[in-house]
């Protein structure tokens, strides 16, 4: 049989999943929770007794819950109210010492940097970053690793380098990247080769023994990839891992 009686209605069910969650809400529920009164909680956000009920009209919607009662002493909270407590107390005090951090100040750190650098950048750019981290931040290390810079983006996401001194490429749009400076490649060989002291086609390049630099992964690098793309083979006689280990040869 149907009923003329309106139903009783509780709090409206929160909505589903965290997006739903107001912050600002759950700083209100801290205060009312602290204080048992609307007007001292509105106090201590800097809010008017209305703006603090109307944040704990939200906080009921948001939560599902009354949260809390009013009583001759004033506000109570609920059994979920109460249940909640802690843990949003916690959550925000988090929060507040994530955001607090103080100012890096490189003389009071003392942490190892781990740098990983191809072998161009360890010869250019390394000697001035060393001597300044020294001067600036004399209680910190640094460890550079050789550096494959196939692998250099998934290295910083991972958090097993801090920094990549690496030839240009695609940077992802939430990692950080600058120019520092332009290499020029050249063909290097010794005194009286076949091939010094005139123009050098890529016809030439394929009739001679040469040395393949690679990193790590042993891709093929952008010579590799410039003689591929003009059809010429490429006659590799030693393969080494680091350009400084050419000169010698």
């Amino acid at each position: 049989m149907a009923s003329d009686k309106p139903s009783a209605k509780g709090p409206p069910r929160p909505p589903a999943g965290l997006a739903a969650i107001d912050l600002n809400l759950l700083v209100a529920f801290e205060a009312l929770y602290a204080e048992r009164s609307v007007t001292r909680a509105g106090r201590r956000l800097g809010l008017s007794q209305p703006a603090t009920s109307g944040a704990l009209g939200r906080l009921r919607a948001m939560l599902g819950d009354e949260l809390f009662v009013r009583t001759p002493r004033g506000l109570a909270p609920t059994a979920r109210g109460e249940q909640l407590a802690a843990p949003v107390a916690r959550a925000l005090r988090d929060l507040r010492a994530a955001l607090d951090q103080p100012d890096f100040d490189p003389a009071a750190e003392e942490r190892t940097f781990t740098i990983g650098a191809v072998d161009a950048a360890v010869a250019v750019v390394l000697p001035s970053v060393a001597a300044r981290v020294l001067r600036e931040a004399p209680r910190t290390r640094l460890a550079v690793v050789s550096l494959d810079p196939t692998r250099a983006a998934s290295l910083l996401e991972d958090g097993a380098i801090d920094l990549a001194l690496t030839p240009a490429a695609a940077v992802p749009q939430h990692l950080d990247g600058h120019e520092l400076f332009r290499l020029d490649l050249m063909v290097a060989m010794r005194p009286g080769h076949p091939l010094a002291g005139r123009p050098i086609r890529l016809a030439d390049l394929a009739a001679y023994p040469q040395v393949r630099v690679v990193f790590a992964s042993a891709t093929p690098g952008p010579i590799d990839a410039a003689l591929a793309a003009q059809g010429q083979p490429r006659h590799v006689a030693v393969v080494v891992g680091s350009f400084l280990a050419v000169p010698p040869m």
